[in-house]
């Protein structure tokens, strides 16, 4: 009787260790063995969850506005909060290539032009407070070797005593900085008088 009682807490123990093989449990460790036996995936600590992204930091910056107006040229900046890689030269750049243009007009200049009957059946947005009058128009420009698709935005506005544009290039093959973005950042803009 006593074989048999072997035999079957044997037979038990083998059992036992099949099924913990089946559930890819790491082998039990005698005393004073550090568990070193086992695969290190099966020793690791459970993968921490992947953490927020940060958004990506803010600079202020401040673009002088090309002069399209009659008589004397007067001073205005553009400033805007944007994401910490657009650099100000004159325009706003993002990896070598403008994306931000700002110009503005004397209102007989606007009236010299087209641009009044374009602002007429222009879309108006109120944009942080601000009120624009918004074109749109695909162009390409050139890019050396190619020829590159962008859509420009161009958002009006009027103080009362210039009207301001505030241009937008959108490449239409890379999206770095999407409309809504863009129109993000415009809540941030002000207008400094030099």
């Amino acid at each position: 009787m006593e074989k048999r009682t072997i035999c079957a807490a044997i037979l038990a123990v083998c059992l036992l260790l099949s099924a913990c093989a089946d559930r890819d449990t790491p082998p039990l460790s005698s005393p004073g063995d550090s568990g070193s036996s086992a695969p290190p995936s099966q020793t690791e600590a459970p993968p921490t969850p992947p953490e927020e992204e940060e958004p990506a930091p803010y600079q202020e910056l401040r673009v002088p506005f090309l002069w399209g107006g009659n008589g004397d040229e007067q001073k205005r900046f553009l400033s805007i909060s944007c994401p910490a890689d657009w650099v100000a030269d004159g325009t706003i750049d993002l990896n070598g290539k403008k994306i931000v243009e700002a110009l503005c007009f004397t209102p007989d200049r606007m009236e010299e032009g087209s641009q009044m009957s374009r602002l007429d059946s222009a879309e108006q947005k109120e944009i942080g407070g601000q009120t624009f009058w918004v074109l749109s128009e695909e162009q390409y420009i050139l890019e050396k070797p190619n020829w590159t698709s962008y859509l420009i935005w161009q958002y009006y506005c009027f103080d009362g005593e210039l009207y301001y544009r505030i241009a937008f290039f959108q490449d239409q093959e890379n999206l770095p900085v999407t409309l809504d973005e863009f129109e993000d950042v415009l809540t941030t803009m002000k207008i400094l008088k030099e």
